[in-house]
């Protein structure tokens, strides 16, 4: 605020200031600098970048797309602003755009771990498992891994996608490591097996669900159920 005073129309100066209101969440402030400093030069792209965000933060997702997609034209290969837009384009149910995007933000920085996450989130929703694993591998926990896989064939169960939820479970298997995580994943893929009426998968997945963690009161139930 005092270099903003000191040098008012240094657009460089302006646009930080816009960036300041903009996560004081003076949001209509923040765009008026940034319509300002567009309307002085038109290739301004970090004011833009700035315009992009807090449009988005108002929900018009539509003109933040635009407005982004125009300053990546001019400045690519941004990892940030590929992150937005392919957050804003997977609002709009656009996987392969934002998979696009996300790609893009990965060759930009291979070693960004939210670009790898939000890119394999993507895979995951196109049904490329193999990808996501490998996406997932270094850039999110075994516990985060597990959950995101185990959640997902969840889903695909509950959808009727059984074979779709089968592979998931696999997936999750692959990542996990912990004797307890390998539990719940083999009692999650005997109910699977169950209900695609392989009773024997079930049976031995459901054993070894008890064998990982002999606790698994759910399993041990299913046990019984199954002799």
């Amino acid at each position: 605020e005092r270099a903003r005073a000191a040098y008012p129309k240094d657009p460089l100066i302006e646009v930080e200031f816009g960036n300041l209101c903009a996560r004081r969440g003076e949001l209509e402030r923040a765009q008026q600098i940034a319509e300002r400093l567009i309307a002085d030069n038109s290739a301004n792209v970090r004011a833009m970048n700035l315009l992009g965000r807090v449009i988005m933060a108002a929900g018009k997702i539509d003109r933040a797309i635009e407005v982004l997609k125009k300053a990546d034209m001019l400045s690519p290969l941004d990892g940030e602003r590929l992150l937005l837009l392919g957050d804003l384009l997977l609002k709009k149910g656009d996987t392969k755009g934002a998979a696009t995007y996300y790609s893009s933000a990965v060759i930009s920085d291979p070693t960004d771990k939210g670009a790898k996450r939000s890119l394999g989130m993507t895979k995951l929703r196109e049904g490329d498992v193999n990808a996501a694993i490998e996406l997932f591998r270094h850039s999110i926990s075994e516990d985060e891994a597990v959950s995101v896989f185990n959640n997902a064939a969840v889903i695909a169960i509950k959808n009727g996608q059984f074979d779709q939820g089968i592979k998931l479970y696999d997936a999750a298997l692959l990542a996990v490591r912990s004797d307890e995580l390998k539990s719940v994943v083999h009692f999650n893929l005997s109910i699977a097996h169950e209900r695609l009426g392989h009773k024997e998968k079930s049976a031995e997945h459901n054993e070894l669900a008890v064998k990982f963690n002999p606790k698994n009161e759910k399993a041990r139930r299913r046990q019984k159920l199954q002799k």
